[in-house]
């Protein structure tokens, strides 16, 4: 560290700042981030602890079929046992000449699709045409080779090796050379690499393993259960238990932290008993329910999620009071709102920074990415102050954890440009998704405001003026905001809201978005008559994420995005930027979501560390189903319920028990009841027989 340095200057950071100064702020709470109503305010309120063990939040990924993830099969496999197992057409005969023409077209067709995902990974669009040309050559041309852009990253570099293997096998093939990768069509040398790989068996012969092909595709789905750890970090786990590289596996969607979590991962030409055989290395994981096939899992492929909840230390009116407010949770559902989870939980809402870059004010942005976050680890308070007094960008890089990805990369980028000046240049060194968050949840908040609002003033039922779903048009057929993750304790890998529409108020800015609105298909309608919404009910109604190109509704309600938007210094019929992807299009979301599969128990226990549900694992180990004790002392409340992408369980609760779902207000009640139970002898001696987590 050079401190013998001259400090920077102090930065100017409430200067910089054109909105808030956040510098004595605290977690925001419900309040602020807009969430104030609810669908039903007859039924009484009561008290639970969400989370006081993660086993209490089970949560079940739900695949685009609609079926529920589940761990079913965790034994090994043998290669041969997988192959056999694999789809029936791998075996076929060859096809015959008029077959294998139509198969050739069809291949042909898929290129372009191909060629985009290559230029995904790649992250560079201009060398397609070169490999385009590449795969059309015939003769001396043939022989040309293609080089990449400089990639740094050994693992970047992998990943781009395995996709080209995947998607042109037989086509091209790579090589590294220097930091760079060359793409050349195939040789007879190197098209040996894809042959099937062989070892000696006990008769000394030649024993061939099963291909990638006879096991039904290069990519391996497969079940992963976790506990207390969240999808990234289970990933890193596997990724370096079995050596490959983290960007090898996909999912739909990320997973809580604090829970026990099922869903479905992808991982590029990893073999069968490689996979299971993690099994015995891991801990507080299993994988399982193996199929091969021939594409990855891609983020935002699935239905949703489905909850098992456990409230613990329930306090009500009565037990008929909690039936009363979960009839009403499944008869009309609960507000929509965008979860705390969406807004991070330290002292500076990710929105903030969200609101400086809309504004252009990209100095503001990145002090707030930098500056201190409330309780933070004692290393990383050093890492923020050290940055700040020295503005030494490669410094400070040594000093931030890993872990702390937004913050690392601006001061990756400052030490490679040789100077903290362009202040642009270093956001748009964050990755592209992590970026794109702040701006969503710039767009989320105004959502929850608006959607309180709606409710406010005009109820539960449609109004002229509303936004509405056309009937018989599912969410899948609109631009609905869409998460793959919600109610993930790690902010989000956010997927991209630039989707098409109007405003609902003719202007240069509405007239030109017309041209997104005429190539699509579906649009949501705008209620001109009481006849008209009698026909639609409240889960019908739509609100749209704040953007250029999407309708408004006709109603006090677009006064009401003018105002709250106004605030900001922006105009929500001019969401248009300099920047592009903050040039923000907007999309719909329901206000009110209808969650599906619900039903609940109620169960009496006398010790906090019971378990109180039974997750995957436990079937598969046949542990018996948590039963209610005759005459315990304390109340839970065990949930089940299904929602839809993006859709938020705390949200749902919050609903049902009508209090704050906050983490300082869970954490209070949390500490209340471990000192109620440390001043109870005979609880606290009940613990003591019960193995805590």
């Amino acid at each position: 560290m050079s401190s013998s340095a001259e400090p920077a200057a102090a930065p100017a950071v409430q200067e910089t700042r054109r909105h808030t100064d956040w510098s004595n702020s605290v977690a925001a709470t419900e309040a602020d981030l807009g969430i104030l109503e609810y669908i039903s305010r007859s039924t009484p309120a009561f008290t639970g602890i969400i989370k006081h063990r993660y086993s209490d939040f089970l949560v079940n990924e739900v695949d685009l079929s609609g079926e529920i993830v589940h761990l079913r099969e965790t034994s090994m496999a043998t290669p041969e046992q997988a192959a056999s197992a694999a789809p029936a057409a791998v075996s076929t005969p060859a096809p015959d000449a008029e077959v294998a023409a139509a198969a050739a077209t069809t291949e042909e067709k898929d290129v372009p699709a191909k060629l985009a995902e290559l230029a995904a990974v790649l992250q560079d669009e201009d060398i397609i045409p070169e490999i385009q040309a590449l795969l059309d050559a015939t003769g001396a041309d043939a022989k040309k080779v293609v080089m990449t852009k400089s990639i740094p990253e050994k693992n970047t570099r992998t990943l781009v090796h395995q996709t080209v293997r995947s998607l042109f096998a037989g086509q091209l093939d790579t090589y590294t050379e220097k930091d760079a990768i060359a793409i050349s069509r195939p040789t007879a040398a190197t098209s040996r690499r894809n042959a099937p790989a062989s070892r000696k068996g006990n008769n000394g012969k030649s024993k061939v393993k099963a291909s990638f092909a006879d096991l039904g595709g290069e990519f391996c789905h497969f079940t992963l259960y976790k506990e207390n750890m969240d999808t990234m970090q289970a990933l890193s786990m596997l990724a370096k238990t079995i050596r490959v590289p983290q960007q090898s596996f996909t999912f739909s969607g990320t997973k809580d932290r604090r829970a026990v979590t099922v869903q479905r991962i992808s991982v590029h030409r990893v073999r069968p008993d490689v996979l299971l055989g993690l099994n015995r290395r891991i801990r507080n994981a299993r994988i399982g329910d193996l199929k091969y096939t021939t594409e990855r899992l891609a983020l935002g492929s699935l239905a949703g999620n489905h909850f098992t909840i456990a409230l613990r230390n329930v306090e009500a009116e009565s037990e008929d009071a909690i039936n009363q407010s979960l009839e009403s949770f499944k008869k009309l559902g609960f507000i929509n709102y965008y979860g705390m989870q969406r807004f991070g939980t330290r002292s500076i809402p990710t929105y903030a920074v969200g609101l400086e870059m809309l504004s252009g004010n990209w100095a503001a942005a990145i002090d707030l990415v930098m500056c201190a976050k409330g309780d933070e680890d004692p290393d990383i308070i050093a890492a923020r102050e050290h940055w700040f007094k020295y503005r030494d960008a490669q410094e400070a890089y040594e000093m931030f954890s890993p872990r702390l990805l937004a913050e690392r990369s601006v001061l990756k980028a400052y030490a490679s440009m040789g100077n903290t000046h362009n202040h642009l240049g270093a956001l748009q060194a964050i990755p592209r998704s992590l970026r794109l968050m702040y701006v969503h949840a710039y767009q989320s908040l105004v959502w929850n405001h608006m959607a309180s609002e709606r409710v406010r003033m005009y109820g539960h039922t449609p109004v002229i003026g509303d936004l509405v779903r056309p009937l018989g048009v599912s969410d899948t057929d609109l631009d609905i905001a869409d998460d793959a993750d919600a109610d993930a304790d790690t902010l989000p890998a956010t997927t991209t809201t630039d989707t098409a529409g109007t405003a609902g108020t003719e202007t240069a800015t509405t007239a030109a978005a017309k041209g997104h609105l005429s190539n699509r298909k579906n649009q949501p309608v705008i209620i001109e008559t009481a006849e008209q919404a009698a026909q639609y009910t409240m889960a019908d109604v739509l609100l749209p994420m704040p953007g250029h190109a999407i309708l408004y509704p006709r109603n006090a309600i677009m006064d009401m995005y003018k105002e709250f938007m106004g605030k900001h210094g922006f105009d929500p019929l001019d969401m248009t930027r300099k920047i592009k992807e903050f040039s923000l299009t907007g999309s719909y979301r329901p206000v009110v979501s209808m969650p599906r599969n619900v039903s609940w128990r109620m169960l009496r226990y006398n010790d906090d560390h019971m378990p109180l549900v039974q997750t995957d694992l436990d079937i598969i180990e046949r542990k018996p189903v948590p039963e209610s004790i005759p005459d315990g002392k304390k109340l839970a409340l065990v949930v089940e319920f299904t929602l839809g992408a993006s859709q938020y369980a705390t949200m749902a609760l919050r609903e049902i028990t009508k209090t704050d779902t906050g983490s300082r207000h869970q954490t209070s009640l949390s500490r209340e009841t471990k000192r109620k139970e440390a001043d109870d002898p005979e609880t606290a001696a009940d613990a003591k027989k019960i193995k805590t987590e």
